[in-house]
C-alpha cells in the first residue's frame, strides 16, 4: 500500500534485523512472561473449578452413602443366599443321581 506493491532490499533486510533483534534481546524476557501468565491462569481455575464443584461432590459423596449402601449390603446379601442354594442344591443333584444311577 505504502510502496505500490514494489518489494526492495531494504525490507527484507529490515525484517531480518527486526527479527534477530527480538530473537537475541527480547524473546527470553517475552517467554519467561508468557509462562508466568499462563501458569496464573491455569492455577486460578483449578482453584475456580474446584470452589464450583465442591458442593457437587459433597451432594455426590452424600446420596452415595445414603442410597448406595444399603443396596450394595443388599446386592451382597442375595449373591451369598445365592451361592449358597446353588452349592447346597448342586450336591443335592449329586446325592439324587447317585440314588438313581443304584
Amino acid at each position: 500500500m505504502f510502496n505500490n506493491g514494489e518489494i526492495r532490499l531494504f525490507m527484507f533486510l529490515g525484517i531480518l534485523l527486526g527479527s534477530l533483534t527480538y530473537m537475541i534481546f527480547l524473546s527470553s524476557y517475552i517467554i519467561k512472561i508468557n509462562v508466568k501468565i499462563i501458569t496464573f491462569v491455569k492455577t486460578a481455575l483449578k482453584k475456580l473449578l474446584k470452589l464450583i464443584f465442591m458442593p457437587i461432590i459433597i451432594v455426590y459423596k452424600f446420596v452415595k452413602k445414603i442410597l448406595f449402601k444399603p443396596i450394595n449390603i443388599f446386592i451382597i446379601n442375595i449373591r451369598k443366599i445365592s451361592t449358597k442354594f446353588v452349592i447346597k442344591n448342586f450336591f443335592d443333584l449329586k446325592r439324587t443321581k447317585k440314588i438313581v444311577k443304584n
